[in-house]
């Protein structure tokens, strides 16, 4: 079971978000191509938050953030490809909050 860490944002506030895919890897692999993410609230997918290309610099993939409904929290979801050919999931969320 993982834990997913949830990361407080101010409304009217853009910031960094990044997704660590360093424990799903195995010994030698890297994340290679394109990640997507997808945000969900309530379990369902939404457009609330304006999310920017993702960078990828493995294990790690960041993303500018910005925007959101002050109290509400969504998960973020970043699907990548390890060098393995491994098809990734990590969820993280972000909790928004009045300025």
């Amino acid at each position: 079971m993982s834990t997913v860490t949830i990361v407080e944002k101010p409304a009217a506030e853009a910031r960094v978000y990044t997704w660590d895919f360093s424990g799903l890897l195995a010994s030698g692999e890297s994340i290679s191509g394109t990640p997507t993410i997808t945000e969900y609230e309530s379990g369902e997918a939404t457009s609330d938050l304006t999310i920017g290309s993702p960078t990828l610099s493995s294990p790690y993939v960041t993303a500018l953030v910005s925007g959101g409904t002050a109290g509400k929290v969504y998960v973020l979801e970043c699907k990548a490809t390890a060098t393995g050919s491994q098809a990734l999931v990590v969820r993280g969320g972000l909790a928004v909050t009045a300025p």
